[in-house]
C-alpha cells in the first residue's frame, strides 16, 4: 500500500494480523514521493517508481532489496536503461527474476537481482507482450502463466463531420470521421471539398497529413520533425498549404505544394509566427505574431517579402470575408473570445461577436459559423447578415482548434475530445 509521510507518498507494509503499517522507502524532499509499488514473489525486493520532481508522476524505477522482516536492505537501486522508464509502474515475474513494465507499444521484461549484491541488471531488456498504447498496471499471476493489464482508451481527439440541414430537414447525428490513437485536429477542406488537410500525431510527431473528403486514404504531406507543426490553411487555388512549425526554436510560417515536394519559409525572427491564413486573391497570408506584447495579426507576400503587422490592439485566427473586403479575426488567444472586423486596406475595427469557443468560425458571403457556449455546453451558431440574428445549428460537444464548413455548405468539420475510459486485458501463456 502507499500513504502519506511528511506530504510524501511513499509505500508503507501492513501487517494482517496486527494492523501496524511501516514505511519502505524515505524519499527526499523535492520530490512528489514513491508509488507503484510491488513486492517480489519471493519477499526478497521492491519495485516501485520514484517522481523525479514535485508536482510530476514521471520519473524512474527503484529496486529495494528486502530482508526476512521486509526490512531495507540497503538503500534503493534505480533500474537502468532510464530511457524504458518514465511513466511506467512495474511488477515481477513469478520467478522473482524479471521486472514486468509497459513501454511503448509493448509490455516488456528486463531481468534484475533481488539481492543487494554485484550489478542490479542481469540482462537485456525485450519485448514480451505487444499491446499497443495506452497500457499500464501489469500484474503477473503467482501460481500459473496469466498475465493481466489495463488498457486505456479514447481521451484523444478525433475530427467529427456533422451535416448542416436544411430548414425543413431533420438534424442528423455526427459521426466521426478521421480518427487514430492519436490526436486529430486543425482539420481544413480544400477550396474545391475533395480533400481535407489536419494535423496529427499520428506518426510520432505533430505533422500536417492530407486525406480524401470522405476521411479515406490519408497519407503525410510534412516531416518537419518539430515539436509542433499544424494548423493547415489551403491556398485559393488549392494548390498550396501554409502551416507554421517550430523546427527552429521559435514557431515560423512555411508553405508547401499540396502534393508535397519543397518547404518554403516566409517568416524569420526571435517572435512566434503561427496561425496562417491566406488572401481571398492568394497574394497574402495573414498569420498570428507573438511579440513582447499580445498576439497581433501580420501579413506576408504568398511569394515571400517584408511582412506587415494589421492589427494593433490584439488579434489572433483571421480570415479574410469571401468578397475579400473585411478582415474578421478573434482578438486573442483564449478559450472564449471576441470577434472582430476591420477593413483588408486599414481602418476602424468593429466588434462583431461578443463571444466565440476556441476560435472556430467561417465566414460565409451572407453570415458566419462559430461555436459559442450553451446552458448545455456548446453548439455550433450562425449568425446571418441580414438579420444581425444567431441560430443554433447543432449542438456539439466540446470543440479544439479547427473548424471547417464544406464549400457547398452541406458539412461542418469540428474536433471533439472522445471519451475516455479503460478496460482489463487478461494474456494466457505468459512466461
Amino acid at each position: 500500500m502507499t500513504g502519506l509521510i511528511d506530504g510524501l507518498c511513499s509505500p508503507l507494509i501492513l501487517s494482517v494480523s496486527t494492523g501496524e503499517k511501516r514505511q519502505l522507502t524515505f524519499p527526499t524532499a523535492g520530490v512528489l514521493g514513491d508509488s507503484c509499488a510491488s513486492v517480489s514473489p519471493d519477499g526478497k525486493a521492491l519495485g516501485f517508481r520514484r517522481a523525479n520532481a514535485a508536482g510530476q508522476w514521471r520519473g524512474s524505477d527503484y529496486v529495494l532489496a528486502l530482508d526476512s522482516e521486509f526490512q531495507p536492505r540497503g538503500k534503493p537501486r534505480q533500474v537502468p536503461p532510464q530511457k524504458f522508464f518514465d511513466w511506467a509502474c512495474v511488477t515481477w515475474t513469478a520467478d522473482s527474476r524479471r521486472l514486468v513494465f509497459p513501454y511503448g507499444l509493448g509490455l516488456w521484461t528486463l531481468p534484475v537481482s533481488t539481492d543487494n549484491s554485484g550489478d542490479l541488471v542481469r540482462g537485456e531488456a525485450r519485448m514480451a507482450v505487444e499491446t499497443g498504447d495506452g497500457v499500464n498496471w501489469p500484474s503477473v499471476a503467482r501460481t500459473s502463466t496469466r498475465l493481466s493489464y489495463a488498457h486505456t482508451t479514447g481521451g484523444n481527439v478525433s475530427i467529427w463531420r456533422m451535416r448542416i440541414a436544411g430548414a425543413h430537414e431533420k438534424t442528423e447525428l455526427p459521426v466521426r470521421l478521421i480518427a487514430s490513437t492519436k490526436g486529430e485536429f486543425g482539420q481544413q477542406y480544400s477550396p474545391d471539398g475533395t480533400k481535407i488537410a489536419f494535423e496529427s500525431y499520428r506518426g510520432g510527431n505533430l505533422e500536417i497529413w492530407v486525406c480524401g473528403s470522405d476521411g479515406q486514404d490519408c497519407s503525410q504531406l510534412t516531416s518537419m520533425g518539430a515539436p509542433q507543426t499544424g494548423l493547415p490553411a489551403w491556398s485559393p487555388d488549392g494548390r498550396q498549404i501554409a502551416f507554421y512549425s517550430n523546427r527552429e526554436d521559435k514557431s515560423q510560417i512555411f508553405v508547401i505544394p499540396e502534393d508535397g515536394g519543397g518547404v518554403r519559409r516566409l517568416t524569420s525572427g526571435n517572435a512566434s509566427a503561427m496561425f496562417p491564413r491566406w488572401s481571398r486573391n492568394g497574394e497574402w497570408i495573414y498569420y498570428s505574431l507573438k511579440g513582447s506584447g499580445p498576439y497581433e495579426i501580420w501579413k506576408v507576400p504568398s511569394s515571400g517579402g517584408p511582412t506587415v503587422q494589421v492589427t494593433h490592439g490584439g488579434g489572433f485566427a483571421s480570415s479574410e470575408s469571401p468578397d475579400g473586403k473585411w478582415l474578421y479575426f478573434a482578438r486573442d488567444l483564449a478559450s472564449e473570445s471576441s470577434l472582430w472586423k476591420m477593413p483588408v486596406g486599414g481602418g476602424a475595427e468593429t466588434q462583431v461577436l461578443p463571444s466565440l469557443i476556441n476560435m472556430n468560425f467561417a465566414i460565409m458571403e451572407d453570415g458566419i459559423y462559430y461555436v459559442t457556449k450553451t446552458a448545455q455546453g456548446f453548439a455550433i451558431e450562425f449568425l446571418s447578415f441580414a438579420t444581425g440574428k444567431s441560430d443554433i445549428v447543432a449542438p456539439v460537444g466540446k470543440g479544439y482548434v479547427g473548424f471547417s464548413v464544406s464549400p457547398d455548405r452541406k458539412w461542418i468539420l469540428y474536433s471533439q475530445n472522445n471519451p475516455q475510459g479503460s478496460e482489463l486485458v487478461l494474456v494466457e501463456g505468459f512466461r
